[in-house]
């Protein structure tokens, strides 16, 4: 049913959809559902594109960053902080505050503790906070660490929401929290997958499935969707960038200049142990050998 407006008499108007979106995550799924956020997204400037004063444009609908969460099992949570103002978008890993193994230095699998940097209390209010949020990866327009996931990786968080669709509602009383559908957490999370520069059959499949999506959503036709793919899932630019699996921290992404991925060992922001748990409650192996 769709609601009519009386601006002067016997004058009529509809509103847009942007104008009856009230909530954070209305106003979120308006945005989607246009091409200059995914264009925006993914940073992608052809045809003179301005993805930075799109992404101020789309920032003032969202009345501000948002906090998008991709709630799975137990005590976790993955949730991307959008900033399209500043091209800047963080994938934290959340963890919730009961969980009684949360803290600020995370106990590693040698039975030492390491510190995590980048561990923030996630609150308004120091007396009643909520859980910790660990960056794992980011995209920036200087210096991006953006690769922090596996396909599978997503492809669980994915499947768990999906099985799961009402497992978290966000915060009625903040202005910028809100949860996707699956199919728009795949194509978010698509972003910050790790690619071996030369495992192109992987690379080409998963951009296929990312262009595919676009296309359903009707958001692109078939060539725009396959072009815009190519902007969102890509691989290092250093050839050496390699997945390895660790005995203590599991699988990580790196090369001799690991400086495009927070998850090996070469920086201390990943929350390997953390990561691990997480990795269980998706129904998949903690640390794989090999």
């Amino acid at each position: 049913m769709r609601v009519m407006v009386r601006m002067m008499p016997g004058e009529i108007r509809y509103p847009s959809g942007d104008e009856m979106a009230k909530k954070p995550g209305d106003r979120l799924e308006a945005a989607m559902a246009r091409r200059r956020f995914w264009r925006a997204y993914a940073f992608d400037d052809a045809d003179g594109f301005n993805f930075e004063r799109a992404g101020g444009r789309i920032d003032e609908k969202l009345k501000g960053g948002v906090r998008i969460f991709m709630p799975v099992a137990g005590p976790y949570r993955l949730r991307l902080d959008a900033s399209f103002d500043v091209a800047l978008h963080e994938l934290n890993l959340y963890v919730a505050a009961e969980y009684d193994d949360v803290d600020e230095e995370v106990d590693d699998a040698d039975g030492e503790v390491d510190e995590v940097e980048g561990a923030e209390k996630d609150t308004d209010d120091w007396e009643d906070w909520t859980g910790y949020a660990y960056e794992i990866g980011h995209w920036d327009q200087a210096r991006w660490h953006p690769w922090c996931l596996r396909w599978e990786e997503a492809q669980a968080v994915v499947a768990y929401m999906r099985a799961n669709p009402s497992t978290y509602e966000p915060n009625e009383d903040s202005d910028n929290e809100c949860t996707v559908s699956p199919d728009m957490a795949m194509l978010l999370l698509s972003r910050f997958v790790g690619h071996e520069p030369g495992d192109t059959e992987g690379l080409e499949a998963h951009r296929a499935q990312v262009a595919g999506q676009f296309v359903r959503m009707g958001v692109f036709d078939p060539a725009q969707a396959r072009r815009i793919a190519e902007n969102m899932v890509i691989p290092p630019p250093e050839d050496d960038f390699t997945w390895t699996c660790s005995d203590t921290h599991g699988w990580m992404f790196g090369g001799a200049y690991s400086c495009y991925s927070n998850r090996n060992t070469d920086h201390s922001r990943f929350p390997f142990e953390h990561f691990a748990r997480f990795r269980v409650m998706l129904g998949l192996d903690a640390k794989p050998r090999g």
